[in-house]
């Protein structure tokens, strides 16, 4: 049998998780919470794939999250109810699964410490309030990959930010940038990037990766420089559609209708018809960025105008709060002879590459082959003001 993550826990706990179900839930034994993680193994539940119109993936959380104002960009899970309007599916990281590693860990040993009651509830929270999306299949959750390769390709991604300078960070848009600078931050969150985007490439490798701060970009950008003929540092992300829509961020049940409206679908069915075409432009197509912009233009054009003005029409849509009028995507680009494009692996035996592209060759040879073939490697989307 398979279940959801919510009804899993209701039908373990029982039917009352409400605040004062999961305070009680919270501080309940190891040997309880052990027990029903030998359950939730038992059923299979989590990380299994289905076809969807457009899937993304999303942090449920970001460090730097707390240091941006979330009317500039939706922060922590109301990313997840923004796209979840947006897309056919949105991907998230079981939150529960690390913290029921700990505790595991914590009875096998006296050096690890188990999660505090205060975590598990937050973690419980953020699971019953997401209910309603994941009940209507608009949000799976999936336990990360655990496999060496993964971690050996991981692992030098994060080896390959020690060569990249903090001055080179987007730290634009901080309500208090100085919070989060200096090397140990950057460091930090630009490992929990790259460890994400690790992730989507197992779980979403059709689909888009979530960025939800420029910091975040930043990271994935200068991941993705290569050096170029006469030392000119080339930037293998482009923004190719920035659209003019209402970011909404209400909670799930809202979404859960919302989502099920006709402007809603017809905006999913147009965006997932133009990022197909998108994709299937071939790496041979040396002008992919002007191709994916005019694409995007012409298939959305009219959707995102009609979702804009049914959105400000609907009642209950309209006094909705709101986190900036834009979604956007970029592509890594697969440009001719370049580290993204064409033969991966003689890019990655070249001495014209620099560490980090070097790093990040090896990385990508995560993708499934046939990614190769394609002008557009990979697509990220984004809320918040076009790039500068």
């Amino acid at each position: 049998m398979t279940e959801t993550l919510i009804d899993a826990l209701t039908a373990w706990w029982g039917p009352g998780l409400g605040p004062d179900g999961i305070s009680a839930i919270s501080k309940a034994p190891p040997e309880h919470w052990l027990a029903f993680a030998e359950h939730l193994e038992s059923q299979h539940h989590l990380g299994s794939s289905r076809p969807v119109n457009l899937q993304a993936y999303c942090a449920t959380n970001s460090r730097p999250d707390e240091l941006y104002s979330p009317d500039l960009l939706p922060l922590a899970g109301a990313r997840v109810r923004a796209l979840a309007l947006l897309v056919g599916e949105v991907a998230v990281l079981d939150p529960l699964h690390p913290l029921l590693m700990s505790i595991r860990a914590s009875q096998a040993d006296s050096w690890t410490e188990p999660p505090s009651s205060s975590e598990l509830a937050s973690v419980l929270g953020t699971i019953v309030e997401l209910a309603p999306l994941e009940r209507l299949g608009a949000v799976r959750y999936f336990r990360p990959p655990s496999s060496a390769d993964f971690a050996e390709h991981t692992v030098s991604a994060w080896q390959a930010m020690n060569e990249i300078a903090e001055d080179q960070l987007d730290w634009r848009w901080m309500t208090d940038p100085k919070g989060v600078r200096g090397d140990a931050s950057k460091t930090l969150a630009a490992m929990e990037v790259v460890h994400s985007i690790a992730i989507a490439r197992q779980v979403a490798p059709n689909g888009a990766i979530h960025i939800g701060t420029p910091l975040e970009r930043s990271v994935i950008e200068r991941l993705v420089e290569t050096q170029g003929t006469g030392g000119e540092n080339r930037r293998a992300m482009r923004d190719f559609s920035v659209l003019p829509i209402p970011v909404l961020i209400p909670d799930s049940s809202t979404v859960a209708v919302a989502r099920q409206s006709d402007a809603y679908v017809g905006f999913r069915q147009e965006l997932t018809r133009a990022m197909q075409i998108v994709h299937a432009i071939p790496n041979s197509d040396e002008s992919w960025l002007a191709t994916a912009r005019e694409v995007m233009s012409d298939e959305l054009e009219s959707a995102s105008r009609v979702l804009s003005k049914q959105v400000n029409k609907a009642g209950f849509l309209s006094t909705i709060r709101r986190a900036g009028r834009t979604f956007g995507f970029a592509g890594l680009g697969a440009a001719g002879g370049q580290l993204m494009g064409g033969n991966l692996v003689a890019a990655s035996a070249s001495a014209a590459i620099s560490g980090v592209a070097a790093a990040l060759t090896e990385y990508l040879l995560m993708r499934p082959s046939s990614i190769s073939q394609r002008a557009v490697l990979e697509t990220y989307s984004m809320f918040g003001p076009a790039r500068d």
